[in-house]
């Protein structure tokens, strides 16, 4: 099982447990703290300096080491009072997105607001983790943030260093003083890497073999991570839920979100994986969380065709078959797998058809049997066959065409009860607009619906009056009708609803 939380301004708000039981309160508490931390009162106390809170810009304690790797004040995002202290967050992420400001306070921003992430994982006890970020320069750059961070002991760092320089030993000398390697090595001996298209094979194939083994602690990877490599790790953190998709931003989808989330938990080391949706500006909205973490992923659909070409090629081949090759496609998996249900509902129809049958024929109030009735069932089926071959005949014909024009009364038959109905032909769809304009003005008009593109005999109505509905009656050309349609026991629920 998976458990999903929201980090915000150094705290994590759970938000699902499980596979279906979503936690209101936790995107509310978020939401809540977002308000105080924006709050114009907060805002005031955070910019009055070094008061009561004695972090001010001016005060000595803004120049003052913290002795956690950087200094209070500007450095940590633009000074200012405890209410300001994850400030840092908004700035991180600007820089992470190219954006300018002094270099030395981005710098600091980047640093602060990492470790605070890393330590927050390291004090739960929820470390490897797997920082998803969907861009190879914002990975980058991430994992240069964490420069001094240092989460391996001496015996860890030995059997890394042994283990990549076995690695390294296939390639050349020169190919060993890489940039790329040297800095990737000196990551990965402090327990930090990355994990991106960027980087060499050889590179991105070590990174995988020591994240399984437990030596990298802290992991900065793209999408790709997710596809095709099977590493587990403790905890899954998304640093942030857009991405570019080639043609523009756009929100993680479901399948997508579960696709990555997925790596969160080791099978027979942790209890629960871990997911946190890190919010560096803004916590995300409960209904945007419930489509992303409940939403269905999209169906996958085999588009295997068979051919006669295909079977003439495969025919020329002995030890394939035309069988063999159906029994292997998607298209048969998907029908395999749904046999079972398919069975059982075959198995249940033909029981109660034999019930039917097993039941004496009714007595009927016109005093005609079994075999009566069904051939008046046939004539009708066959009627109806007739009308609609003659109805397609006549509406491929010019002169019925020039016959409906507007004002000519008709009869429409009625698709759920194939019952006619008076109706009134009001013309083509470009003067819809006046069309309905006239009638909303006209006083007892039941209603109007919207026209769809029908075959003709097709229509729409409201519970009683008139209904405006759209027919086709050519391959080009698109009426409207007024219909006077009396609502009955064989309308369709949907009609009858939208009625009401």
């Amino acid at each position: 099982p998976l458990e999903h939380s929201i980090y915000y301004s150094g705290e994590l708000y759970p938000v699902m447990r499980g596979d279906s039981l979503f936690l209101s309160e936790g995107v509310r508490k978020a939401a809540a703290a977002h308000r105080n931390k924006t709050s114009p009162q907060t805002t005031t106390a955070a910019a009055g300096g070094g008061g009561r809170g004695g972090s001010g810009p001016g005060s000595a304690a803004a120049a003052r080491p913290t002795g956690r790797g950087e200094a209070q004040g500007p450095n940590r995002g633009g000074g200012g009072g405890r209410g300001h202290r994850s400030g840092s967050a908004d700035n991180f992420r600007r820089q992470l997105q190219g954006g300018g400001g002094n270099s030395n306070a981005a710098a600091a921003a980047e640093r602060g607001q990492m470790l605070e992430l890393i330590a927050l994982l390291r004090k739960r006890d929820l470390l490897p983790a797997a920082i998803f970020t969907f861009s190879k320069k914002r990975c980058d750059a991430a994992a240069d943030a964490c420069s001094g961070l240092d989460m391996t002991t001496a015996a860890e760092k030995h059997t890394v260093h042994v283990f990549v320089q076995q690695v390294l030993s296939r390639l050349r000398e020169g190919d060993r003083e890489l940039p790329q390697i040297l800095r990737l090595c000196d990551m990965m001996r402090r327990g930090v890497a990355i994990h991106h298209a960027g980087l060499l094979p050889i590179m991105k194939e070590t990174v995988e073999m020591l994240f399984c083994q437990g030596y990298i602690k802290v992991l900065f990877c793209t999408e790709t991570f997710a596809m095709g490599v099977n590493a587990p790790t403790r905890t899954v953190v998304f640093h942030g839920l857009r991405k570019h998709d080639g043609r523009g931003f756009r929100t993680l989808l479901p399948g997508e979100y579960t696709q990555m989330a997925g790596r969160a938990g080791r099978r027979g080391l942790d209890p629960v994986g871990v997911v946190i949706i890190a919010a560096w500006e803004e916590p995300p909205g409960e209904g945007e969380l419930k489509q992303l973490l409940q939403g269905k992923g999209l169906s996958l659909s085999s588009q295997f065709r068979l051919t006669y070409s295909m079977i003439l090629n495969m025919l020329r081949v002995e030890d394939l078959k035309v069988e063999d090759m159906l029994r292997r496609s998607f298209a048969e998996f998907h029908a395999q797998r749904a046999q079972p249900g398919k069975s059982g509902a075959l198995a249940a129809g033909q029981a109660r058809l034999a019930e039917y049958r097993s039941h004496p024929w009714p007595a009927c109030i016109r005093g005609c049997d079994k075999q009566q009735l069904v051939e008046y069932c046939q004539l009708s089926q066959r009627i109806e066959d007739i009308t609609t071959e003659l109805q397609d005949a006549l509406m491929g014909s010019r002169a019925v065409h020039s016959l409906l024009q507007p004002g000519r009364v008709v009869l429409l038959q009625h698709p759920a009860s194939a019952l006619s109905e008076l109706a009134v032909v009001l013309g083509s769809p470009d003067t819809l607009d006046q069309m309905l304009a006239a009638a909303e003005s006209v006083k007892g008009i039941g209603g109007f619906g919207g026209g769809t593109k029908k075959g003709i005999g097709g229509s729409s109505g409201s519970s009683s009056g008139s209904s405006v509905t759209g027919s086709g009656v050519g391959p080009e050309r698109l009426l409207w009708f007024l219909v006077l349609h009396q609502p009955g026991p064989l309308d369709p629920p949907a009609a009858d609803a939208s009625a009401g």
